[in-house]
């Protein structure tokens, strides 16, 4: 069943993404409008889809904040909302399009505009090409929806957030405390020592790692087809991805990478290939030549239930060490604090974490 905010009428109700890692959807509605934020999908989550029957009304617009599934992989149920406009930046609308022939309206990249009454800020997150905060406001209330996020990429751009009323945080790390200094260092200390291969999703911290490698000097790793095209358009600085979608310093290393590294499945480099869980063919197909000469799979980010991936790891094909590309706790607290914030929902994450969150944050009410 949703969730809704208490207050009359309700400023938030949430239709998934609370309780655990479940998809994204939350239904904002200010200065009378109803504004849909996100639409995921999951893979080998319960629920995979948001419950929409307990929606009522149409929807007046649906902003997504960037192109993982788990945010926009619901798209085919945009008719069930009454087919209202989606918005995008250029590189999420491009994913929207090519998958589910959805055509997006323009949503800026860092900007503000007037939708039907309600004033829309938004900025960069720093998980993923075109990823956004979105901020929105009817002159009285205020919310913000940070979707996806962390401040700390050596590729995604990161704008602070403006003050706010209620924020949604990404907990998506729940508790976790562990800092990204502490993680990159323990996966390059693997990395300089043997060839991993990396299952990575193509528009997140793949080409992040080989970024932090040649930081390091170590050999360039082989890419797939799809890493070596998004880092090309990264590089290239063509259209949309010249409007600031990466960090400016790191168009030169991008560059090098396309013209440099190598081909997949080279034996003796690190490879990173499409495919967080392995829900691609060539990832799939990597994974059983890697396992099978006896070299390591190193998987970095969430591993859903009933995936390929969780059975490379459960059977000890596989390991797992995670690539910070979400706020820890400590970081949540400082945002939360930061755009002071009454009331602050942690997201993607179980409820029994709550706690640590009410703890840390005193005078901030945490939950919906």
């Amino acid at each position: 069943m949703p969730v809704t905010q208490s207050s009359d009428p309700p400023v938030l109700t949430v239709l998934c993404g609370v309780g655990r890692k479940y998809p994204a959807c939350f239904l904002v509605q200010l200065a009378g409008r109803r504004i849909l934020l996100d639409l995921g999908a999951g893979a080998g989550t319960a629920p995979a889809r948001p419950d929409l029957s307990g929606l009522g009304d149409p929807v007046d617009a649906l902003l997504l904040t960037h192109q993982h599934p788990d945010h926009l992989g619901g798209l085919d149920l945009l008719g069930d909302l009454g087919g209202p406009p989606v918005f995008a930046t250029e590189p999420v609308a491009a994913v929207a399009t090519e998958r589910f022939g959805v055509s997006c309206r323009s949503l800026s990249l860092a900007g503000r505009m007037d939708l039907l009454g309600v004033s829309v800020t938004t900025g960069r997150a720093g998980h993923a090409p075109g990823g956004v905060w979105i901020h929105l406001s009817d002159g009285e209330r205020t919310v913000l929806y940070m979707g996806d996020h962390v401040s700390h990429s050596v590729l995604y751009p990161w704008d602070p957030p403006p003050l706010v009323d209620l924020v949604i945080v990404d907990a998506s790390y729940g508790v976790e405390s562990v800092p990204q200094a502490a993680r990159v260092q323990a996966l390059m200390d693997v990395l300089a020592r043997e060839p991993v291969l990396l299952p990575v999703p193509v528009a997140g911290r793949g080409l992040e790692i080989a970024l932090e490698m040649m930081t390091r000097g170590l050999p360039l790793p082989a890419l797939c087809p799809d890493l070596r095209a998004m880092a090309t358009c990264l590089a290239a600085g063509e259209t949309a991805f010249d409007a600031g979608f990466i960090r400016p310093e790191a168009k030169a290393p991008l560059a090098r990478l396309v013209r440099e590294a190598p081909e997949a499945d080279q034996p003796d480099r690190v490879t990173l290939v499409s495919g967080a869980v392995l829900e691609t063919p060539l990832s799939l197909k990597l994974a059983a030549r890697w396992t099978g000469r006896g070299e390591p799979v190193i998987f970095t980010g969430h591993i859903p239930s009933q995936t390929t991936a969780l059975a490379f790891v459960e059977s000890g094909r596989a390991a797992w060490m995670r690539w910070n590309v979400h706020p820890t706790l400590s970081e949540n607290i400082a945002l939360i604090r930061a755009v002071k914030a009454k009331v602050a929902l942690p997201a993607f994450c179980d409820t029994d974490q709550w706690g640590m969150f009410q703890a840390a944050l005193r005078g901030i009410r945490v939950g919906v």
